[in-house]
C-alpha cells in the first residue's frame, strides 16, 4: 500500500482532470487542461463548471445515440417511452431570478409549469422521477424526424410549425416531482424564454429522455467548493495540516503480497501511536497483515482528525479489500475512544450539577460517536465493501469480534445479503413494527420506562465516579487504592481507602504522597475503570433507546394526525424523517458517490471522515459529492 500527499494525488489523477480530452476549445484547436494548483475556490469552480456541463451533455447524447436503431419508433418503444402525450401546459409561477453576488442575473430566469393532461389517464410511457430530463415538443413526429436527421423536413404550409421560433422545435425541462403513470400534475422547470416562445400553442407533447441526477449533484457539490473543509488541500497540496506538516510523516511502502524480510525488519507494526489504537486490535491485525498493509492502517488512523487526504494505493491482488476493512475498523475504534473520553470528561466535570444538566451533557456526548461515510463509484463496489465487513467483522480493543453499526443507502443493491442493512429495509421495519396503534403505544411506554431506568443508573454511577475523583484534596501514594463503599454509599457517599502494602482498609484520607513515592493514578484504578465502563454502557443504551423512541414517536404523531379530520403527514414525509433518524444513529454509512448527494444523506448529520474506494475510477467532481458532507479528512483507496 502506498500513502502519498495531496500533490501526488493531483499528478496521479491528472488524466481525470480534463473531462473533454481530445476536444477542441474552438479558438486555437487545442484541448484545455486543468492546473495541478488553483489560485482560489472561485477559479476552481470556474474551470471545472464548463467541463461538467459539457460532460453531462455528452453523456445524455451518447445514451440516445447508443439506444437509437434504424427505426426511431422502435427505439422509443424499446426505451420505454411513449410516442408522446398530449398535454396542456399552464404556467404555475415564476421562479426566483438567480442572482450573483453583485445583483446581476447569473443564470437564465426559469418558470415552473404545471402539466395538465388533455386526455384522461394520459401516460408518459414510463415513470418520471425528480430531476429527470423532459422534452417538450408540439408533435411526436418531430422527435421521430430528429432521430433520422430530418427534423426540419416539414411542410411549409404547416400552420403550427410556422408559429414556432426559427430553428427550434422544442425545449428541455427538469421534472420537479415524481409521477408513476400519468403526466397529470407533473411539475417541470423550464427556461422562461423558451416557454414564452411556445406559449401560443394550445397543446404540446412531453417525453422523458433521460436522467440528469448525477450531473446535477456533481454541479451542486462544485458550487459549494468554497465551503468544503477539504477544498484547501485540493487547491494546493502543500497546505499544512494541524501539525504544521506539509509532507507525509510516514515513509512510503510499496505493496507486496507477503512483505519482504527486509521490510519486516525495518518496520515496527506496533508503532501505531500510543493513544491511537488499542492493543487487542494491534495484535489481531499484526497476525494477518504485511508491513505495507499495516502502514496503510497506521497512516489512516494517526492522521484522522488532522485534516487532509490519506492516499492508499493497492494494485489488484495485494489485499486491498482486507486492508480497507481494517482501516474502517481502526477509524471506528479511534472515534469510539473520543466518545469514551467525552463521557469521562462530562462525568468528572462538576459544572453539570443538576440532574437535567447531567442528561443534557451526556446527550451532547452522542455527537462525538463514530460518523464515517464510505463511498465507491459503483453499486457492486460498495456492496463488496459491505459484504467484507459483514463476513470479517471488526475487532475491538480486547481482540474480540463485533459487528459495527452500518447502513447501505441508495438503489441498485447487488446482493440480497446487503439488502438486510439497507436504509429502505430499516425504515420499512420500523413502520411495520409500529403499524399496530396499540402496539405502538406500548412500545413508546416501554421505551420511556427504559430511559428512566437508564437515567437512574447513569446518575448513580456518575456520583460514584465523582466521589472517587474528589475524595482527596491532595495526591496520595500509589500504594493506596480508592473504592466505593457500596454498602452505605447511597446514604453516606463514603469511599474506602485500601492499602495494598499493609493489607488494611480505612475511611480516613491517607497522608500526602512523599517525595520518594510515586503518586496514585485514580483513572487507572480497577474500580474506577469498572465504573466508567458501566457508565459508558448505560450512556450508550440510553442514547440508543432515545433514538429508537424518537422514531416511534414520529409514527405515533403521524397516525394521530391522520385520525384528526383525515389529515396529517404524508407517508413520504414520515419515511423522510425516519431515514434521517436512522442515518444519524448509524456509525458507518455506505453508498455510491452518486447517491451521496441524495436528499437522505444531505439532510443527516455531517461525517468526520469519508473513505472512497476505487477512487481512481471516478473523476474529481464526483468525489466532491461525498467530500461536501462535512469531513475534514478523506482516505482515497485505489489503483491509479
Amino acid at each position: 500500500m502506498n500513502k502519498n500527499n495531496t500533490a501526488s494525488k493531483k499528478k496521479e489523477r491528472g488524466a481525470k482532470r480534463s473531462l473533454d480530452d481530445g476536444k477542441e476549445d474552438g479558438k486555437n484547436g487545442k484541448s484545455d487542461s486543468l492546473p495541478d494548483v488553483f489560485e482560489s475556490a472561485a477559479q476552481y469552480k470556474a474551470l471545472w463548471a464548463p467541463l461538467l456541463i459539457s460532460e453531462a451533455k455528452a453523456q445524455i447524447l451518447s445514451e440516445v445515440v447508443a439506444a437509437q436503431s434504424s427505426s426511431s419508433a422502435a427505439w422509443l418503444q424499446k426505451a420505454g417511452f411513449a410516442m408522446g402525450v398530449a398535454a396542456r401546459v399552464e404556467p404555475s409561477r415564476t421562479a426566483r431570478d438567480h442572482l450573483s453576488s453583485d445583483g446581476a442575473n447569473s443564470l437564465e430566469p426559469t418558470v415552473v409549469v404545471h402539466v395538465r393532461a388533455s386526455a384522461k389517464g394520459a401516460g408518459i410511457g414510463c415513470a418520471v422521477a425528480k430531476n429527470d430530463l423532459l422534452l417538450f415538443v408540439h408533435q411526436p413526429s418531430i422527435l421521430e424526424r430528429a432521430l433520422r436527421g430530418k427534423a426540419f423536413e416539414a411542410e411549409v404550409s404547416n400552420v403550427t410549425l410556422q408559429k414556432l421560433p426559427q430553428g427550434r422545435l422544442g425545449f428541455v425541462g427538469h421534472a420537479l416531482n415524481h409521477r408513476s403513470r400519468s403526466v397529470d400534475g407533473l411539475l417541470a422547470r423550464v427556461s422562461q424564454k423558451c416557454w414564452s416562445q411556445f406559449a401560443s400553442l394550445n397543446e404540446m407533447f412531453v417525453i422523458r429522455i433521460g436522467s440528469n441526477v448525477t450531473a446535477l449533484r456533481e454541479f451542486n457539490a462544485l458550487s459549494r467548493a468554497d465551503t468544503i473543509p477539504l477544498t484547501k488541500y485540493i487547491l494546493d497540496g502543500k497546505t499544512t495540516n494541524k501539525r504544521g506538516n506539509s509532507t507525509p510523516r510516514l515513509a512510503e511502502h510499496t505493496t507486496t503480497d507477503e512483505g519482504s524480510d527486509e521490510a519486516s525488519a525495518k518496520y515496527d507494526p506496533l508503532a501505531f501511536g500510543g493513544n491511537s489504537l488499542p492493543v487487542g486490535f494491534r495484535i489481531a491485525v499484526k497476525g494477518k497483515m504485511n508491513p505495507s498493509q499495516l502502514h496503510a492502517i497506521t497512516a489512516s488512523a494517526t492522521e484522522y482528525g488532522e485534516g487532509g487526504f490519506t492516499l492508499i494505493k493497492g494494485p489488484p491482488g495485494t489485499g486491498k479489500s482486507t486492508t480497507l476493512c481494517s482501516i474502517l475498523n481502526a477509524l471506528h475504534l479511534r472515534q469510539y475512544q473520543e466518545y469514551y473520553n467525552a463521557i469521562e470528561k462530562i462525568v468528572t466535570d462538576s459544572t453539570a450539577s443538576t440532574y437535567y444538566e447531567e442528561l443534557a451533557a451526556l446527550n451532547k456526548a452522542a455527537e462525538v460517536k463514530p460518523r464515517i461515510l464510505v463511498c465507491a463509484p459503483s453499486n457492486a463496489g460498495i456492496d463488496n465493501v459491505i459484504m467484507k465487513i459483514m463476513s470479517d467483522r471488526f475487532v475491538d480493543g480486547q481482540g474480540a469480534k463485533y459487528s459495527p453499526s452500518i447502513v447501505r443507502v441508495g438503489a441498485g443493491i447487488t446482493s440480497s445479503k446487503v439488502k438486510s442493512v439497507g436504509l429502505t429495509q430499516a425504515v420499512d421495519s420500523i413502520i411495520a413494527h409500529g403499524a399496530d396503534v396499540s402496539n405502538l403505544e406500548q412500545i413508546i411506554v416501554t421505551g420511556r420506562q427504559n430511559l428512566k431506568r437508564f437515567q437512574n443508573e447513569i446518575h448513580k454511577l456518575r456520583m460514584r465516579i465523582q466521589a472517587m475523583v474528589e475524595c482527596c484534596p491532595y495526591r496520595i501514594s500509589s500504594e493506596w487504592e480508592i473504592r466505593i463503599d457500596e454498602a452505605s454509599f447511597d446514604s453516606s457517599g463514603r469511599v474506602l481507602f485500601v492499602n495494598h502494602s499493609t493489607q488494611t482498609t480505612t475511611f480516613d484520607i491517607p497522608p500526602k504522597v512523599r517525595p520518594n513515592e510515586s503518586p496514585c493514578n485514580i483513572q487507572k484504578m480497577p474500580h474506577y475503570q469498572s465504573l466508567l465502563k458501566s457508565l459508558t454502557k448505560y450512556v450508550e443504551r440510553h442514547n440508543n433507546e432515545s433514538s429508537s423512541l424518537e422514531k416511534y414517536i414520529i409514527l405515533q404523531n403521524a397516525a394521530n394526525a391522520k385520525m384528526e379530520a383525515g389529515a396529517g403527514a404524508s407517508d413520504e414525509s414520515v419515511s423522510t424523517l425516519l431515514e434521517t433518524h436512522v442515518l444519524n444513529s448509524t456509525h458507518i454509512v455506505l453508498t455510491t458517490l452518486g447517491s451521496a448527494g441524495g436528499r437522505a444523506i444531505e439532510s443527516a448529520n455531517k461525517f468526520k471522515v469519508v473513505v472512497i474506494d476505487e477512487a481512481a475510477q471516478s473523476a474529481e467532481p464526483s468525489t466532491l459529492v461525498a467530500l461536501q458532507l462535512g469531513a475534514a479528512h478523506a482516505i482515497l483507496v485505489g489503483d491509479p
